[in-house]
């Protein structure tokens, strides 16, 4: 490199030397060479920064021309980086909040007639990754027959309800209680060791998997039939008298979504809402229908003509053998924004 300027027979002479020297590349860059590369649209901006030489509008246009769009694509990738830092370091702090509800929609591959939904099933059972406030499993659906989980409801009422989604829908929740020994109970817990010993022989295990229904909800049928959705309502109502888990307490946990296999046959996608995030989206190439026996763990809720329609899980395509919240890997999408308070207009003076 060198600020001299040579003519074509010098640089070729200067190359020839090189080679027989035993060079195998050489390429010089004289003064002619270097003006070149300075005039040329990758050169604009190393000699407006170091010759202090401006750039006429010719050459703003040129330069432009074939880096602009280079330019705003390494400023809106800067932009859409730190929109995602500012949108996960919002969401690990509302995650902090009080669990409020679980949604779970099941979208179907079209719109359906009520006649061709008839009797559904639609559930979702949760595994927390730890014990919180003695939950373990969350289990919650929707099913027909508006007044089906109602407890409230006389049996002889309920078996009379007419069939099918049209005519009602009904969601039920449970929850699985496990609890834990803690240092006042401690003592108690061990004198309780072998009589409950004896109980749980006794069960056979049953009363271990028993869950205790915490919900129940009645709606109006649907027709037609495009998508089913199953909540859980976690919070209390009105006043909050007693813990409750939070929205991170769902980090990494186990969710399964289990179906009757002719609704499961119908479905596109499973997308999962809670405290007005989106947790997760399930599109139809992730998931398989895992036709193997099943018996959920409801009450005398289904008749024998009802569960001739059998249940069927819903299993990750990759090996996994259920779905997972990851908060870790994925920043869930909040599906509003903030609105900031207005001010009052200020009053009118006559």
């Amino acid at each position: 490199m060198t600020n001299l300027r040579f003519t074509m027979g010098e640089l070729s002479e200067m190359k020839n030397g090189a080679h027989r020297s035993g060079i195998e590349h050489c390429d010089i860059l004289d003064r002619e060479r270097l003006r070149i590369e300075l005039d040329s649209p990758g050169g604009f901006f190393i000699r407006f920064q170091h010759l202090a030489i401006p750039l006429s509008e010719a050459e703003q246009a040129s330069f432009l021309a074939q880096y602009g769009d280079r330019i705003q694509d390494v400023v809106s990738t800067g932009f859409q980086r730190i929109e995602r830092t500012l949108n996960r370091i919002l969401f690990l702090q509302e995650a902090a909040d009080v669990l409020e509800g679980v949604a779970v929609r099941f979208q179907l591959k079209k719109s359906y007639a009520a006649d061709e939904i008839g009797h559904f099933r639609a559930f979702v059972l949760i595994q927390l990754r730890a014990i919180t406030h003695d939950i373990l499993h969350i289990w919650f659906g929707s099913s027909d027959k508006s007044h089906r989980f109602r407890r409230d409801i006389k049996d002889a009422e309920r078996r009379n309800e007419l069939e099918g989604i049209a005519h009602g829908i009904s969601g039920g929740q449970w929850e699985r209680h496990v609890k834990l020994p803690t240092p006042n109970n401690a003592k108690d817990q061990e004198k309780n060791d072998s009589a409950s010993a004896s109980a749980d022989a006794k069960e056979n295990g049953e009363e271990a998997d028993k869950y205790v229904q915490v919900g129940s909800s009645s709606s109006i049928g649907v027709d037609p039939v495009s998508a089913i959705v199953a909540h859980y309502s976690h919070g209390d109502p009105l006043v909050r008298f007693r813990p409750r888990l939070q929205l991170r307490d769902l980090d990494n946990c186990m969710f399964m979504p289990v179906l009757n296999r002719s609704l499961a046959e119908k479905l596109h996608s499973v997308q999962v809402f809670a405290n007005g995030y989106k947790l997760s989206d399930i599109r139809t190439s992730d998931f398989l229908i895992g036709y193997s026996p099943f018996t959920a763990k409801i009450p005398d809720s289904f008749t024998a003509k009802e569960l001739a329609d059998p249940w069927v899980r819903i299993h990750p395509s990759s090996v996994d053998s259920a779905f997972h919240l990851m908060f870790t890997s994925t920043t869930p999408r909040r599906m509003y924004s903030h609105e900031e308070m207005r001010d009052s207009p200020e009053p009118k003076v006559y």
